[in-house]
């Protein structure tokens, strides 16, 4: 028994992932997928558990990547690796920011040194102009499969989430997201908000104003350091959001800053908190984030 589990260790692994920072609201990583490889810029989105990416045949504006990404897209072509396993024709995804559509395809895909042979995702054959002005190739889901609700009920039953796969070959059945100040990562919502009679405290207390030109509510950039924080309360544990993790600068001119609404823990709340994401548990923790000088 202890040779057995001497070799299960040995075979374990854990990995890390670098992330790249585009103005503090979208947050993605190399990912590899086919044979030979084929680098892809995904987003990490630990709301979703579809991995997505754009098929090289798709020539649309949108596919391509309009001027105001200011980045330059690579796309996934399936008739280049020799271990891709085409499942169905045609899939479609919804999401708040936009929508795909294209086959299920399998295909090794590799991340944080950690590689899942015949990963299913959807090789998005054309996608909303939405996606065409983010800087990234497609989505990396990480968050628990999801329900037959939310998705095509066919995703599910052919695909398990890239998470769900790695589990068996994980050290520890869990992933942290640290978000260090100067190199910050995830996810797939860069805000925090609130219901609305929450939000209209928030408003209240901050002195914002509505912008109706861009919609969204703003401060004077002067103000930022000095606005109160954002207490919350999680399972009886109170955690404090200071104003310069959640009013950010995205150069609106005239010195506004901004935030904005729906209960939504995003990247502000990450860089203030490490997240542990305890899959063999079904839980997630945080501790206060140590950023680097």
């Amino acid at each position: 028994l202890e040779q057995r589990n001497l070799r299960r260790a040995q075979v374990l692994k854990k990995g890390s992932q670098p992330i790249m920072d585009y103005y503090d609201e979208f947050y993605t990583a190399t990912v590899t997928v086919g044979t030979p490889g084929q680098n892809v810029s995904l987003l990490l989105d630990t709301s979703m558990s579809i991995l997505w990416v754009i098929d090289a045949k798709c020539g649309t504006g949108a596919c391509n990547g309009y001027l105001g990404s200011v980045y330059t897209r690579r796309k996934y072509n399936a008739s280049k690796s020799s271990t891709v396993s085409p499942y169905r024709n045609t899939t479609n995804l919804l999401y708040p920011s936009g929508w795909l559509t294209g086959p299920v395809v399998k295909d090794t895909v590799s991340f944080a040194g950690l590689t899942i042979e015949q990963q299913g995702f959807v090789n998005a054959a054309d996608i909303s102009d939405a996606f065409g002005f983010m800087p990234l190739d497609g989505f990396l889901g990480l968050s628990w499969q999801q329900s037959s609700d939310v998705v095509d009920i066919d995703i599910l039953i052919i695909a398990k989430s890239p998470m769900e796969n790695l589990l068996p070959s994980l050290d520890a059945p869990i992933f942290t997201v640290w978000l260090d100040r100067k190199a910050i990562s995830d996810t797939s919502s860069s805000w925090i908000g609130a219901p609305f009679r929450v939000m209209n405290e928030v408003v209240s207390q901050t002195g914002a104003l509505f912008d109706y030109e861009n919609e969204m509510y703003t401060v004077n950039c002067s103000t930022m350091m000095q606005q109160p924080d954002l207490e919350f309360i999680i399972n009886g544990i109170k955690y404090t959001l200071p104003s310069k993790e959640y009013i950010v600068d995205i150069e609106l001119g005239e010195g506004k800053a901004s935030y904005g609404a729906e209960w939504i823990l995003g990247t502000p709340w990450i860089r203030t908190y490490c997240n542990i994401h305890d899959f063999g548990q079904a839980r997630i923790g945080f501790a206060k984030a140590k950023h680097s000088e």
